[in-house]
């Protein structure tokens, strides 16, 4: 899964910077802000997960069993449970760019829409 999942963030990574980047860069330069910046987290969470993927295991003595002078042991292979969140980190990450992407182009198409495609001084002539 830790293969899988820094395989995920590098290609998750990748994309927001290279459509970030692919669209003008006089009118987008806060969204090329904006993903430079989740770029940046997304690259950090690369070696976390690399980290996060150390699980403790060990072999340990499940039950001893005496007979005589004889003692036998029956083993266990336990692993302690990884409480990183790593995955839900990349998830939350994605959902704010999601978010704050939809935002940023509601706020650009309301400008070009009003502001720049001079509708609004239009509407004010006519009067």
């Amino acid at each position: 899964m830790t293969i899988g999942l820094i395989i995920g963030i590098g290609i998750c990574a990748f994309l927001v910077i290279y459509f970030a980047f692919a669209w003008d860069k006089k009118e987008h330069y806060l969204l090329q802000l904006l993903a430079s910046f989740f770029f940046i987290f997304l690259l950090i969470l690369i070696p976390k997960a690399a980290l996060d993927s150390q699980d403790t295991c060990e072999i340990v003595i499940a039950n001893e069993t005496t007979i005589g002078n004889t003692t036998s042991y029956a083993h266990d292979y336990f692993c302690e449970t990884n409480t990183r969140t790593t995955t839900t980190t990349f998830y939350k990450t994605v959902m704010w760019f999601m978010r704050l992407f939809v935002l940023y182009l509601f706020i650009y198409f309301n400008y070009v829409f009003w502001i720049k495609s001079k509708i609004v001084d239009y509407k004010f002539k006519r009067r």
